[in-house]
């Protein structure tokens, strides 16, 4: 799976922070992923449909870096398809 096609198929891809939650070494993250597939993904066609999906990651911090991140915009895909009518 190549994030860089996402670019390329959703050519207005926007990615909003809603809320950031912080303490100590723990990080959660509220967003809402948008956009319109106006090129084809992962060999399916365009459907130049939009979606918009909402999500939460939990990141774990050490010396300022993301050392691991549970949740993700991945796990939203089958709602994403969905929204695109690419559900199989």
């Amino acid at each position: 799976m190549d994030f860089a096609s996402l670019f390329t198929a959703f050519q207005d891809l926007t990615s909003q922070q809603e809320y950031l939650l912080a303490d100590e070494n723990l990080a959660a993250i509220r967003w809402t992923l948008t956009g319109t597939m106006t090129d084809s993904l992962w060999g399916m066609p365009a459907t130049n449909k939009l979606f918009k999906i909402i999500g939460i990651d939990i990141l774990q911090i050490k010396d300022g870096k993301i050392v691991r991140d549970w949740g993700g915009m991945a796990d939203q895909f089958p709602k994403m398809f969905k929204q695109l009518g690419l559900e199989s």
